[in-house]
């Protein structure tokens, strides 16, 4: 029904367009930043960081900070916490209690921000204020690795 990229990094964008030659009506979903870079190799980094050239079609629909939208009979709340990336979002199912945190958040610590476009005070930031908003119970799924919960990363992280 819909592809949701929390950013445009190439790790995050290679199975885009696998998913789109067998659902080719499908839109693909994302940050204004992330359509961007989605289709630009030194943006998405395939270029400077992998050696080659990766691109996904032009995402067909653009997420805002804040914007609530339907999908597969979910209710998705979007929150763009840039830092990893100037394009990341999470995207929260409050009634699931559960977000998809992409690479701003892992089990113990958070996304890179080294790589360009990157920000560790600014993700750092903005990652406090999106978890001083969540229920502590709230199931996290980041973009590699195991899934955590607000809680246990408020008290266990040593980033945050």
């Amino acid at each position: 029904e819909l592809i949701l990229l929390t950013h445009s990094h190439c790790d995050h964008i290679d199975g885009c367009t696998d998913l789109l030659e067998v659902c080719p009506e499908v839109p693909v979903a994302c940050h204004e930043y992330c359509a961007k870079a989605s289709v630009d190799p030194k943006l998405n980094l395939s270029l400077p960081i992998a050696g080659m050239s990766r691109t996904i079609p032009a995402p067909t629909r653009i997420i805002e900070d804040g914007q609530t939208f339907q999908a597969a009979g979910l209710t998705f709340t979007a929150r763009h916490v840039p830092g990893h990336s100037p394009g990341s979002l999470v995207y929260i199912l409050k009634d699931e209690n559960i977000a998809f945190t992409g690479d701003t958040v892992f089990c113990g610590s958070i996304g890179r921000s080294d790589l360009p476009g990157g920000d560790g005070n600014q993700l750092i930031r903005n990652l406090h204020a999106m978890l001083d908003e969540l229920p502590k119970d709230m199931k996290l799924y980041p973009g590699h690795g195991s899934s955590t919960t607000v809680a246990r990363e408020e008290a266990h992280n040593p980033f945050l």
